[in-house]
């Protein structure tokens, strides 16, 4: 009787560990498909960022006010994604809990920013009619707003702590690249005056 109470005891104890083995790797298997969809996400941005700065250049407003709203909505899903309890367990996982946490970080960051920056920016020149003294005028009087929330960006990307993941770390250094190189007020004044 007490063999096959042993016998009955031990099943159930496997029967658990296969079930928790196979929860794991449904987890993980998940938790990489949205890491990858994160990953293509963040590359579309950076193509929309580069089609942006042209728009708003060449004068197309409405273009540019698209793009950024396009922007906004996929930093967005981004940041919606990576707030999901994989991430926030990942985020706490050794070796590769840092790079969680930065991902995690940096889509924080595009967000605020895409909310923050991109959107009004782009809305104002758009309801202005494109970079002209109007624009100027509604710019100027954000600039101290914009100011903070790109410091604020840039500080937070500064102080990300290095991770093991090559990848991750390749695309902080790009977003650091990136913002530390933005001077709005800078980059829109030179747009401006070559437009008006």
């Amino acid at each position: 009787m007490g063999y096959k109470r042993k016998h009955h005891v031990l099943r159930a104890a496997l029967v658990i560990v296969l079930i928790l083995v196979v929860a794991c790797a449904a987890a993980g298997f998940e938790f990489y498909q949205q890491a990858e969809e994160v990953k293509t996400e963040a590359n579309n941005v950076m193509a929309e960022i580069t089609t942006l700065k042209q728009e708003i250049k060449s004068g197309d407003t409405t273009g540019a006010a698209a793009t950024a709203a396009s922007i906004s909505a996929t930093a967005k899903s981004m940041k919606t994604t990576t707030e999901g309890t994989l991430w926030q367990i990942a985020s706490k996982l050794p070796y590769v809990g840092t790079d969680v946490q930065n991902a995690r970080t940096l889509t924080d960051v595009l967000n605020n920013l895409s909310n923050d920056v991109l959107v009004p920016v782009a809305d104002t020149i758009n309801e202005a009619g494109g970079l002209n003294l109007s624009s100027a005028t509604s710019l100027s009087e954000m600039s101290s707003e914009l100011s903070a929330s790109i410091k604020s960006a840039q500080s937070t990307i500064d102080s990300l702590p290095e991770g093991n993941i090559s990848e991750v770390n390749n695309a902080v250094a790009r977003a650091r690249e990136l913002i530390n190189s933005t001077d709005l007020s800078s980059d829109l004044s030179t747009d401006i005056l070559s437009a008006l």
